[in-house]
């Protein structure tokens, strides 16, 4: 199973809800016929999230008192990797006795006669104990996701949907390139159809291109947001002294260095990562001599 052909494959829509929930921490339950495919999503998904400490659960951790203790860390120490929790379908019996708060979970799901008891309870307690989740099924190759919830306001997946079209956008124009260079080392009469469609076969090198492209754009925003996330939380600090202090939008884009999501994305994503709501220090008026200073401070 190749992650990025059953992505390709699927609505870009879907795609970004996929990724969003990935950054923003949201619970994810997978749900599949075939427990081996299950898990290879899993993995597959989770590949995407290089920052992230992903821990698997009855491997790294067994008991609620060492899964306590690492959230716990998290909480206590903002320079520790936030953790991503996973549950394979053949722990899934037990994962359900650990916890009742999937919160940066992904919990994968076998849909057979055997399972449907244990399946069941686990949408409960995803359904009744979070706003909202997203549920990926998938048969024969092909994912279908969508949030399920009791309240959610309508998402924004703007940022999502460029990072998957740019990954597309950039794949084909370097395969073009590529198949230039090919055409004009050949001459066409001299070389026969099943040759020639062979050398201009890009199949295996698009997939891994779009691949690359995918991981390396979400860490250039996790980066970025980790910049943001540092001067925001100094600023916040300066707060706690008695000081007024706000930062316009154009700042902190002139200070992180980034411009392919929107501030409100990134505070988001800091939101879900940290637990640091910033959006109060936010000044869409013109940005004062003091806020300014950053920009020189920044390396």
């Amino acid at each position: 199973m190749n992650i990025i052909e059953i992505l390709s494959s699927s609505n870009i829509e879907e795609v970004s809800l996929i990724f969003q929930s990935l950054l923003n921490r949201t619970p994810i339950l997978i749900i599949g016929s075939d427990e081996f495919i299950v898990e290879e999503l899993i993995n597959s998904l989770t590949s995407f999230m290089p920052f992230r400490n992903i821990l698997i659960f009855f491997d790294d951790f067994i008991h609620n008192d060492d899964y306590q203790a690492l959230i716990e860390n998290e909480e206590v120490d903002i320079e520790t990797e936030r953790n991503l929790f996973i549950s394979f379908p053949n722990s899934v019996n037990k994962v359900i006795n650990l916890t009742e708060i999937f919160f940066s979970w992904i919990v994968g799901c076998t849909d057979n006669e055997r399972n449907r008891k244990v399946n069941e309870i686990i949408w409960n307690k995803f359904y009744i104990n979070h706003d909202f989740f997203l549920k990926i099924d998938i048969t024969d190759n092909k994912i279908k996701a969508e949030v399920i919830g009791r309240k959610f306001h309508p998402l924004d997946l703007t940022f999502e949907r460029w990072l998957f079209q740019n990954a597309i956008n950039r794949t084909e124009i370097s395969i073009e390139k590529m198949k230039r260079v090919i055409a004009k080392s050949y001459k066409k009469s001299k070389i026969s159809e099943a040759d020639l469609e062979e050398l201009m076969d890009f199949s295996f090198e698009e997939l891994e291109l779009k691949e690359n492209i995918l991981k390396k754009e979400i860490i250039n925003f996790f980066q970025a947001c980790k910049r943001t996330f540092s001067v925001l939380n100094r600023l916040k600090n300066i707060e706690s002294f008695g000081f007024s202090t706000k930062i316009s939008t154009r700042t902190i884009y002139s200070t992180i260095a980034y411009k392919f999501s929107s501030i409100g994305r990134i505070l988001e994503f800091i939101e879900k990562n940290w637990k640091i709501n910033f959006f109060t220090l936010l000044d869409a008026k013109k940005t004062s001599n003091f806020t300014d200073t950053f920009e020189s401070l920044w390396g």
